[in-house]
This record gives C-alpha cells, structure tokens and sequence, in this order.
C-alpha cells in the first residue's frame, strides 16, 4: 500500500497499524490516538515530498502487537485484522491532534538539538531519555519470552543511538 493511500485513511476515530518488515507503524492521527491511549513510542516527524506534507510515525516490533492491542480494548468499538493491516475502530476520538503535532520537532538529518540553559549546552532530548528509562523500569522481563526481551533490547538500542546523532 503507497504512503498516499495509507495517509488517506487516517481519521479521527480510528487507528491504523501497517507491518512493516518485523514492525508494525502508524501515521499522523492514528499515532496520536494509540500514543494518548496506550503508549508513546518514539514519534518521529519529517517531510515527505511524495505526499508533500509532514507526517508523525511510529512504530513497535510485532511481538508486541497483541499486548498493544490488548491494552486499547477499553477503547475499541472493533477490530479489523489482515496480514499487512490491522484497523482499530474506537468508541471516541480524542480532541488535541493539530497541537500535538505541532509540538514534535521536526527530524533534520545530521542536526543535534541543542537546548541553552544558561551557560551550560544541554544536548538531546531529556524526554525520550526519560522514556527510555521508564521504559525499562516498566518491562516485565520475567514474564517474556527472549525474543521478546531481544526485540525490547533492539528497540532501546535504535532509540538510544537516535539520541546520540
């Protein structure tokens, strides 16, 4: 499916996840209801000339599909599962989308985001640092298979090495 198609279908009632290889990813509004809903994985924002506009994405491995989906039940009127798509349909949509997407920063490749706090350069994002550490204070690696806790390691490892370009 073309990132057009994928982009069209995005509303405000509804959360679209698309496999991707080993990952399932999300776009625009249905990023932002899973991220408000359930958890906000690393959202990355950036221009695309193709469909000439910003988009937000995220995405997660696929051993987690089933617990992430697990988790939005409260919220799920129905769910549509295929192969390469599964569509969420929700009781509600949440109000706020335009602001959060103006909030992401905008992904510019080979730039570090520097943060002045007084005279002392702060660089990276303090957020997603924060995140990943509650992130791994939250796993529960008991109860996981070691695919699960490789797929976990390999996410934290991608993130970590993003906040270090």
């Amino acid at each position: 499916m073309l990132l057009k198609e994928k982009l069209s279908r995005e509303t405000g009632n509804r959360i679209h996840f698309y496999r991707e290889g080993m990952f399932w990813k999300l776009y625009n509004q249905s990023a932002f209801n899973f991220s408000q809903r359930v958890k906000q994985y690393l959202l990355k924002k950036k221009y695309i000339k193709e469909v000439k506009s910003w988009i937000v994405t995220m995405g997660f491995p696929d051993v987690v599909l089933k617990e992430n989906l697990e988790r939005l039940r409260e919220y799920t009127l129905s769910v549509n599962v295929s192969e390469k798509v599964v569509e969420v349909e929700l009781k509600e949509g949440l109000p706020g989308y335009q602001e959060w997407f103006e909030e992401i920063k905008e992904e510019v490749k080979g730039v570090r985001e520097v943060k002045e706090e007084g005279t002392v350069p702060v660089v990276g994002n303090e957020d997603e640092k924060e995140r990943i550490l509650k992130d791994i204070r939250d796993f529960p690696i008991l109860q996981k298979t070691p695919l699960d806790v490789q797929m976990f390691f390999i996410e934290l490892q991608n993130r970590v090495v993003k906040l270090d370009k």
